[in-house]
């Protein structure tokens, strides 16, 4: 699960490219990007990742070996298929009302933190605001493992540095070094 705004679209691509074909875990991007430019955006990064990577639609399947860009304008959760025996499927809606952002990072990392718990890897990387902190610390507590952007790559120091401050952030690192943590992270 991967959260930004300002300067994310770049930053990812630092990210996205090094993720190996054969990392076998789904990859969820949330960034704040109205819906008009996030089908564009979902190409791009198709286009620059080892694995298939697509905006999500209502009742996707969560697929390990793809990628998923939360579209514009909703929030993105999951819920369990078969009581999450059958695993899970990825849901838009416009609950909860009233979040700053939609789509909201905090609404996406704490579905998935539900659901998988100390088997979550959260990241948070450049933006404004502190969207994604707390439930990098909800995630941090449960047992997940947590990356924040070092304020040394990032565009806006704003989400990263909420939640470092809150104690959410297990990895502060540049973002040219995220990408081989996360692959350190899932071969544990």
């Amino acid at each position: 699960m991967i959260g930004q705004s300002t300067g994310g679209p770049n930053t990812i691509f630092e990210i996205i490219p090094q993720l190996p074909e054969d990392l076998d875990i789904p990859v969820i991007i949330i960034q704040h990007m109205p819906g008009t430019f996030t089908p564009g955006f979902a190409k791009r990064l198709n286009d620059h990742c080892a694995f298939p990577f697509k905006e999500v639609a209502d009742y996707d399947i969560l697929t390990a070996g793809c990628g998923y860009l939360a579209p514009g304008d909703i929030h993105t959760t999951l819920a369990p298929q078969g009581g999450g025996k059958k695993g899970f499927l990825l849901r838009l809606n416009k609950n909860p009302k009233g979040t700053l952002h939609t789509p909201s990072v905090d609404v996406t990392m704490e579905s998935v933190s539900e659901y998988f718990g100390p088997n979550t890897i959260a990241v948070l990387l450049t933006g404004m605001g502190d969207d994604g902190a707390d439930a990098m610390v909800n995630i941090r507590r449960s047992g997940g493992r947590t990356i924040a952007e070092s304020e040394e790559t990032c565009v806006v120091f704003g989400m990263p540095k909420e939640a470092i401050a809150r104690g959410g952030a297990e990895f502060v690192l540049p973002s040219y070094d995220i990408a081989k943590k996360i692959i350190e992270l899932v071969k544990k």
